[in-house]
């Protein structure tokens, strides 16, 4: 654990490093305060005054839409997430240290999580939980707190989740598209199958939970899932980073990167915009009264 810890503090102190002493790194931090600051603010009137009206819906209907507001933001932090497993691990002078430092396959990949969990989507965890945290506190006061909860440890794993499926795809997909895609075809062809068999059976599974209860229980299961991939399946895990590392560098002969000038802050404008447009639709979806059951 002590060569993890050393790989994050190197992180820390190259980020607050490059924030100190390079014009375009501050240039680029302010962009994303302001409109973390903007997307922030519209956010949380948005939902402040979405939650008065489940509130008044019921008990069900407030738990339906928490879980949807859960998932949306699992679905776009687990975005951004994937773009910053391929720019932290690969394809760059940090990846190659990461990869020739002499430490277990294990470590490198919790080095690589905490990388991608602190700095590439930091910002966007931290805005999650100050805009749902301060919503949900004024309204549903010590409830807010199991919700915040499930929040935190849903971010957690989907980020994992999140670096296993994209190290998957660069090792296993990329080098093999036509296989994966017929692959994908049966897979889908075979599921399609599975359930027109069961609606036709009129088979149905039904497991309820008290409302109050379901997400401790999700945020219990969380735990032991970040636990397994950090624990036993971090060396597992280790290893397929190392083989997709070598799968990447191996498909050029010869490795140049191209970086124009504005090239980063264009990049940060367009996550920028995905973001907003994500929150914008999920709004306009909470807004809707679209119907959904937990």
């Amino acid at each position: 654990m002590s060569h993890v810890l050393t790989v994050w503090r190197a992180q820390y102190i190259s980020t607050t490093g490059s924030l100190r002493y390079d014009t375009r790194a501050r240039i680029t931090w302010a962009i994303s305060l302001v409109v973390d600051v903007v997307a922030g603010f519209w956010t949380f009137n948005a939902l402040s005054s979405n939650l008065a009206q489940w509130q008044a819906a019921g008990q069900w209907a407030l738990a339906s839409h928490l879980w949807l507001l859960c998932l949306g933001a699992w679905a776009g932090i687990s975005f951004f997430a994937a773009i910053a497993v391929v720019s932290q691990g690969f394809g760059n002078d940090q990846a190659i240290l990461l990869m020739t430092i002499p430490i277990a396959p294990a470590a490198r990949f919790r080095a690589l999580y905490g990388l991608v969990l602190f700095t590439g989507v930091g910002n966007w965890i931290i805005l999650a939980n100050v805009v749902t945290g301060a919503s949900l506190v004024m309204k549903l006061h010590w409830q807010a707190l199991a919700w915040l909860l499930l929040l935190d440890l849903g971010v957690a794993v989907t980020v994992c989740m999140s670096m296993i499926a994209t190290l998957l795809v660069l090792r296993f997909v990329l080098p093999h598209l036509k296989r994966t895609f017929i692959g994908l075809v049966i897979a889908v062809v075979c599921l399609e199958v599975a359930l027109l068999l069961l609606r036709i059976s009129g088979y149905t599974l039904h497991v309820t939970f008290p409302v109050q209860l379901t997400p401790v229980l999700t945020g219990v299961f969380c735990v032991l899932l970040l636990l397994t991939f950090m624990g036993p399946l971090a060396g597992i895990l280790g290893k397929l980073y190392q083989q997709a590392f070598y799968m990447q560098e191996g498909r050029s002969g010869a490795r140049a990167v191209l970086m124009l000038p504005g090239v980063r802050l264009l990049h940060l404008a367009w996550r920028r915009i995905c973001a907003l447009a994500w929150l914008s639709f999920s709004c306009l979806f909470y807004q809707s009264g679209w119907p959904c059951v937990v």
